[in-house]
């Protein structure tokens, strides 16, 4: 296997995706460090060939989503009687927290009655529904650490911290290399 090819692929166009199925386990470390969407190894039964290409599919659907939605640059909510127009990328995350959603700006908490799937579909491309109670801004990440069940969003210059579900854990780090 020749990384260097992927490598090259890569800086022609950096939406390829790859998935490697090989018979030999010793390149995944350097596979997934060119980002490979996954690793195969020989010999392989279809239902992990099919899990791997509906991996594939899902990241794929992902980017166009993000695409679609890449052109807005701020945030209306109406909070207690006002609009507000927050940009984007004031933005760090928004948390659920019972009826309400709180969204962590730069410099200010925004409280709106919007509920947070509403509040995804007005995002543009840097925002991932990261948990059932979490959407993360990709690109305000700082690090990323495990907390029991769950992981931990961490971002410059804010205290507050973001939850991310185990099960899409490998997508946003696979999504944030692409940022």
């Amino acid at each position: 296997m020749d990384i260097e090819v992927i490598k090259k692929c890569r800086k022609f166009d950096s939406n390829v995706n790859f998935i490697f199925v090989t018979g030999f386990d010793d390149f995944a470390v350097e596979a997934f460090n060119v980002a490979a969407i996954d690793y195969i190894v020989k010999p392989f039964n279809m239902d992990r060939f099919f899990a791997a290409l509906e991996k594939a599919i899902e990241i794929i659907q992902h980017k166009q989503q993000l695409k679609s939605k890449s052109f807005r640059s701020k945030l209306k909510i109406k909070s207690s009687g006002s609009n507000y127009y927050i940009p984007m990328e004031d933005i760090y995350f928004i948390e659920k927290q019972g009826k309400k959603c709180i969204i962590h700006g730069k410099n200010k908490l925004y409280e709106t009655n919007e509920s947070i799937k509403v509040l995804y579909q007005k995002l543009n491309d840097t925002f991932y529904l990261s948990h059932r109670s979490y959407i993360i801004n990709l690109k305000k990440i700082l690090n990323i650490s495990a907390s029991n069940e769950t992981y931990l969003a961490h971002f410059e210059g804010i205290p507050d911290h973001a939850h991310i579900s185990k099960l899409k854990i490998k997508e946003i780090e696979t999504i944030i290399q692409y940022l």
